[in-house]
């Protein structure tokens, strides 16, 4: 399925309830707010994308600026530092759009990838 510009496609017979899409609410995605990959997400990055296996056994496959975004996160971020960190490691990209990088954190965090949190204070990116 294509999501906002952002490619997640599940595995084989995986729907939304299994990605636990189902009846949850995300907070507002600011500058604000704190990005981390959610626990027991293991991935393997490979040309075009990223291939995560999700702590629930749900296994996606991202590309583009998802999969940018999901390199990015090494340690916890805003977006705003997870956009600087995006333009610092692939720097021939150009400088990375933050309405980007928040639209690939709501993709992300709509399949249980990330997780948001607001008011953590994050190292320095």
């Amino acid at each position: 399925m294509v999501l906002v510009g952002y490619e997640v496609r599940p595995r084989v017979g995986l729907g939304p309830s299994a990605l636990g899409e189902t009846a949850r609410i995300f907070p507002v995605i600011d500058a604000s707010v704190t990005v981390r990959r959610s626990a027991g997400c293991t991935y393997r990055w490979f040309r075009g994308g990223v291939l995560i296996l999700a702590g629930n056994g749900a296994r996606a496959r991202v590309s583009g600026s998802g999969a940018l975004v999901w390199m990015a996160l090494d340690a916890a971020a805003t977006p705003t530092e997870i956009a600087h960190r995006i333009t610092r490691i692939w720097p021939g990209m150009g400088s990375a759009d933050v309405s980007s990088v928040v639209g690939a954190i709501e993709t992300l965090q709509s399949h249980g990838l990330v997780a948001v949190d607001a008011g953590l204070v994050t190292s320095r990116a």
